[in-house]
């Protein structure tokens, strides 16, 4: 004998509505925070490939840096080398305890040195060519780019030193300064001259520049990057 279900009454079919309601919000709650977690850690992701790949990009930077250095070094060393050895520049040296390479840093210096400049101006150049010196000085403005001297530009880190000078003397004299000055293992030009007097006294004014080359540095240091 078969016997009958119970019939499902209109509250019980209200619970299991909704039962099954809550079961799907449970499911949904859980697959929006499971996507909303997947979205922040595929952000984190992408934002740590790109931090990635600007520190590798930094690295990179740095290590063809080092290699162009070790490249470089060995020509580098190789022609100070022959700087030391060149017997041309043996025979400028202004001190016999001086090595070759002295020469090259005499006749370019690497900083605005007027002083020594005053010095080697008055004993050495002016008063080997026998004038007298009446005055000399050096313009007030700071030394800047000069583009005066052949092959050199305002951004090949030259910088002019004017001066200007008052000297008196015959004429064998004034000439003979004249040329020392164009001998001098330093580049000394000569922008303005103006000579008065007879052959036996005479009194010449000149303004003219000199140069010193700005210094390259290497510098070592550590850079953070942060993402």
């Amino acid at each position: 004998m078969e016997t009958s279900k119970p019939a499902v009454t209109g509250f019980k079919k209200r619970q299991q509505i909704q039962q099954a309601n809550r079961v799907v919000f449970i499911w949904v709650t859980i697959a929006a925070a499971a996507l909303a977690i997947t979205v922040v850690m595929a952000q984190f992701m992408v934002k740590q490939f790109m931090f990635n790949n600007v520190v590798i990009g930094a690295e990179v930077k740095a290590n063809s840096t080092v290699q162009k250095n070790i490249t470089v070094y060995d020509s580098l060393k190789s022609e100070v080398a022959k700087l030391y050895s060149n017997p041309m520049l043996g025979k400028l040296k202004a001190d016999p305890s001086d090595t070759a390479l002295q020469v090259v840093i005499d006749a370019m210096p690497t900083e605005d040195d007027r002083v020594a400049l005053l010095a080697s101006l008055q004993q050495i150049i002016f008063a080997k060519s026998g004038v007298h010196v009446e005055a000399i000085s050096f313009n007030d403005v700071a030394a800047t780019p000069s583009a005066a001297t052949p092959g050199t530009s305002a951004s090949s880190g030259v910088i002019a030193i004017p001066f200007t000078a008052k000297v008196t003397g015959n004429y064998d004299s004034i000439k003979q300064l004249l040329v020392d000055l164009n001998h001098s293992i330093r580049p000394i030009k000569v922008t303005s001259l103006k000579i008065t007097g007879a052959s036996n006294s005479m009194t010449a004014e000149l303004e003219a520049e000199t140069y010193f080359a700005a210094p390259d540095t290497v510098d070592l240091k550590q850079e953070t990057k942060k993402p």
